[in-house]
C-alpha cells in the first residue's frame, strides 16, 4: 500500500473500533474511520469519526470502497448497515 498513489478523489469508509489502516489510508485517500458511540452529542459533531452503523448518515454510494473486518458481526440490526 506506501507504493500506491495518493487517490484524494475517492472515498474509503473504514468502521473499527481501533486499529485500522489510518496511518497508510488516510494519507493515500479521503478516508473515514468511525467507532461506534451511542453518545448522540458525538455522533453529531463528528461523523468521520463515530458512527451507528445501522443509521449512517451518508447518501447511498457515498463510498468507492469499505473495509471492514470483525465489525458486521456485532452489529444487531445488519440489514440495516
Amino acid at each position: 500500500m506506501a507504493s500506491w498513489e495518493p487517490r484524494k478523489d475517492k472515498r474509503v469508509f473504514e468502521p473499527s473500533g481501533a486499529g485500522g489502516l489510518a496511518s497508510v489510508l488516510g494519507t493515500k485517500f479521503d478516508y473515514y474511520r468511525t467507532e461506534y458511540t451511542n453518545d448522540t452529542d458525538l455522533l453529531t459533531s463528528d461523523s468521520r469519526r463515530f458512527a451507528q452503523l445501522e443509521e449512517l448518515v451518508y447518501e447511498d454510494c457515498f463510498f468507492d470502497y469499505v473495509l471492514t473486518s470483525d465489525v458486521l458481526e456485532h452489529v444487531r440490526s445488519d440489514d440495516k448497515a
